[in-house]
């Protein structure tokens, strides 16, 4: 969305400002929008905080208070208007604002926008502004200290006590994956605007939609500082309506609709196009502009044999969401440009993803960021930002999250790819025994999560009734306080079993969420990353700078790693194999889970596992590193995620399930080949099966194609595997096309005698296309390239590469790459090569 305004009314207060702290002892010039560490680390004046253990000489920073100074400069036209008013759409987060010395503002909320008219404290030409930000660190301390009991708050996640007593994003004092910054500043607009006595708030729209046609509603919300008849434009689909509207002093909400004949329906993304159309409401000299894509959004929670279903439907189509969890881009928030969004929503896309989760301890993600997602037919789960703590349920603290959530709703609420709002993570699980609290502390603290939940349900109904309140994540349902992290028959789920237990993998196999939310399993930074943070004497998994890295420390992350790894694979003989291995298990893990799931829809319907992107390099869930590198686990979600996928489940010694799935309506014709081949690359046997998949229910989308018994196959479960090939027919079958492959091990990796392979890659121009060429003289699994630091992704990696035949793989670049480039920092590895 973008506000438009006359240049004669406004004035930019972005670009470069003095700073200083409180005791004289810094003073730099800082860029806004952006954070104070930037500044200080452009300046020379800190070391890199992501760099060895420079973290923690940083932690000064966020005890001292800062001031952000700057001059302007105020023309006759603005001046002379009725009224001028500051306008700061996200400050981060205690600030007083003096504007030539007189205190015009104080916010205690990075999550609101503020506006206040200053008029009376310009002169014209040239004035200063000053603003403080105080510690957010030392009042949540003191916010703490008025409390008669302690609020329980996430000490195994922040490093900073008690930053549940402020509205801040909750990851920046820390979390099992996060670095330790308390920034502070200012992350977007900042600027005077100057009108006639009114101004635009809000503008947002509803739709019904009707055979051939979708009524649009918009509905503008006019601040007034006087009495007046004016006229108000709207535009959408090349329709102009304009509507004569008396605004008496205070808020105004004018409203029309526009109807639209024959819509283009917006769809996510694998199911349709995303159409948007252009809609502009303009009173006075402020217009603003955006994009709306039209589509029906309601859930299926229906009573079945199980419990209740959580089915998304979009315009009527039950919709299988596939994707992942999103925390905030970087951990310095000058850092969130445009590129980084775009690329990582891109890349989401390019792994087969129709959904992302904003995780509730970061924050209400830039315009860009749902612009993306509308672009790209990305859904997105929205959580409200209250995440692992308990939080205050004081009148003042609920005012302040009334007014939150009603901003928020109100400016987001108009993104097509938006189809829930979540009241917050984890605080039904936190009440349930995470916290242990004390005998008689859990009735005190259910009623004050009752009290913050329902202002949050009761403000977003009132602000957006047109989309599903889930009370959190996870929990089993509306007004239900069981433990969805174990109870897997109705509701979203968080299965951790596997990764915070140490249960295997195969533990995947015992639960069936009717929508898992978060799941996940870590692993180790690539070479090329491990490079950027720690010097060579530093390259073994447990050195202070990688146990640094490596945030779930509590629970003995690269423990759990390698103890893990000693489960299915022979240990690695080098660090870099370590690493390489580290990312192979990831993938082994999620794809286990993600499989298994799609094909027991429609009782599955959603898998979002933890996470998608990483703030800072560090090991953790992710599946792309920090600086944009595809682990091998985004590999196998393109794979996993793919429309139309062949799997094989395996739940005992002799026996092994084929299964073929497929999300979307529509029928195919596809032929399924099973072929079992010994380590040295000979076929031993193969099956094949023609089979019709796919319809317009849930329950037409997964279907057995075979049930092999495994001795019959091989003599010893250990000398072979199984690949499986999925064709589609074309015409009579004289053509087929390759829709999906997969691989099977029928025994643990480490019980297979693998012989030495030999991989050759050649690094090839192909009609200005960087592409390599790979063949292999026996069977080569998990066969990964890596490009060290040149930036992009190949088409696929972590894949199986058979003897009979060559394979040519394309780097998608975005930076210029040469063959030469390629050449230097190719490296190709698998899993042989381990040990």
């Amino acid at each position: 969305m973008s506000v438009v305004e006359n240049e004669l009314s406004m004035v930019d207060l972005s670009g470069s400002w003095q700073v200083r702290d409180d005791q004289g002892s810094v003073d730099v010039k800082a860029m806004l929008p952006g954070d104070l560490h930037s500044a200080l680390l452009e300046a020379g004046e800190i070391k890199d905080p992501y760099f060895g253990l420079a973290e923690n000489e940083a932690q000064w920073i966020g005890k001292r208070a800062w001031f952000f100074e700057r001059k302007f400069k105020v023309e006759k036209d603005l001046f002379n208007r009725q009224s001028v008013y500051l306008n700061i759409d996200w400050v981060d987060t205690f600030a007083t604002v003096y504007v030539n010395g007189k205190n015009v503002l104080s916010t205690s909320n990075m999550f609101k926008r503020y506006r206040v008219d200053i008029k009376d404290a310009l002169v014209l030409g040239e004035n200063d502004i000053r603003i403080r930000i105080d510690s957010a660190e030392q009042v949540a301390l003191d916010k703490a200290g008025e409390m008669l009991y302690e609020i329980p708050w996430a000490k195994g996640n922040n490093k900073i006590p008690h930053l549940n007593m402020v509205r801040k994003v909750q990851c920046h004092g820390g979390w099992d994956w996060g670095i330790c910054l308390m920034v502070l500043g200012i992350y977007g607009d900042i600027s005077l605007r100057a009108n006639d006595g009114f101004r635009i708030e809000h503008v947002y729209t509803s739709q019904e939609h009707q055979a051939n046609q979708c009524h649009v509603t918009v509905q503008v919300e006019i601040e007034s500082e006087i009495d007046a008849s004016r006229v108000i434009c709207f535009e959408l689909d090349e329709k102009q309506i304009n509507v004569a509207a008396d605004l008496s002093v205070g808020l105004n909400v004018i409203e029309t609709t526009i109807v639209i004949d024959n819509p283009k329906l917006w769809w996510p993304a694998g199911y349709g196009h995303q159409p948007l159309y252009e809609l502009s409401v303009s009173a006075g000299d402020d217009r603003v502009d955006k994009k709306i894509g039209l589509r029906k959004v309601d859930w299926a929670l229906r009573k079945d044999h199980i419990g209740r279903s959580m089915t998304l439907r979009v315009n009527d189509c039950d919709i299988f969401c596939k994707g992942a969890n999103w925390i905030p881009v970087d951990a310095m928030p000058g850092r969130h440009t445009d590129n980084v969004y775009t690329d990582l929503l891109e890349d989401a896309v390019a792994a087969n993803m129709n959904m992302i989760r904003v995780w509730g301890g970061g924050q209400y993600e830039h315009d860009l960021f749902y612009e993306k997602c509308d672009e790209l037919g990305l859904l997105v789960w929205q959580d409200m930002m209250f995440s692992c703590s308990l939080y205050p349920a004081s009148d003042e603290f609920l005012a302040e999250i009334e007014e939150e959530a009603e901003y928020q709703i109100k400016r987001l609420r108009d993104y097509a790819s938006i189809v829930l709002w979540c009241g917050d993570n984890e605080l039904i699980g936190f009440l349930n025994g995470i916290f242990d609290l004390e005998e008689g502390k859990r009735d005190l603290f259910l009623v004050q999560y009752d009290r913050l939940n329902r202002v949050l349900r009761r403000t977003i109904e009132a602000c957006d009734d047109t989309r599903l309140f889930w009370p959190s994540s996870p929990c089993n349902g509306p007004d239900d306080f069981g433990d969805a992290w174990h109870d897997d028959s109705c509701g979203d789920m968080h299965f951790w079993n596997v990764w915070h237990e140490g249960k295997s993998f195969e533990e995947y196999y015992r639960v069936v969420p009717r929508f898992c939310s978060e799941f996940g399993y870590q692993s180790l930074n690539s070479m090329s990353v491990v490079e950027t943070y720690a010097d060579k004497d530093q390259w073994n998994v447990t050195s202070p700078v990688l146990e640094h890295h490596q945030r779930n420390g509590t629970g003995g992350g690269n423990g759990k790693i390698i103890e893990m790894m000693t489960r299915y694979f022979r240990m690695p003989i080098s660090f870099e194999s370590q690493l390489y291995l580290s990312q192979v298990q990831q993938a082994m893990a999620i794809k286990t889970a993600v499989e298994y799931w799609r094909h027991m829809q429609p009782i599955c319907m959603g898998t979002l596992y933890w996470q998608l992107n990483d703030n800072w390099p560090v090991a953790s869930w992710s599946s792309i590193e920090y600086g944009g590198k595809w682990k091998q686990l985004h590999y196998h979600a393109k794979r996993f995620f793919a429309p139309v996928l062949i799997s094989a489940f395996q739940k005992d010694e002799d026996h092994v399930e084929i299964w073929v799935m497929k999300d979307t309506p529509g029928k195919i014709d596809c032929v399924a080949e099973m072929t079992v081949y010994d380590f040295e690359g000979n076929e031993q046997c193969q099956i094949t099966k023609e089979i019709q998949i796919g319809g317009i229910k849930c329950d037409d989308r997964s279907l057995q194609v075979a049930d092999l018994g495994i001795k019959r196959l091989l003599n010893d479960p250990q000398d072979g595997f199984l690949h499986m090939r999925l064709y589609e027919e074309n015409g009579r079958g004289v053509e087929r096309s390759l829709i999906h492959e997969n691989t099977h091990f029928f025994s643990k990796f480490k019980e297979c005698d693998l012989p030495e392979v030999k991989v050759e890659a050649v690094v090839k121009d192909c009609n200005g296309e960087i592409g390599i060429e790979l063949k292999a003289d026996h069977p080569a699994f998990f066969v990964h390239l890596d490009t060290g630091p040149l930036k992009g992704s190949f088409e696929d990696s972590s894949f199986t590469l058979l003897p009979d035949r060559k394979r040519l793989v394309f780097f998608n670049t975005r930076e210029k790459v040469s063959v030469s480039d390629m050449q230097k920092y190719l490296r190709v590895m698998h899993l042989r090569d381990t040990y």
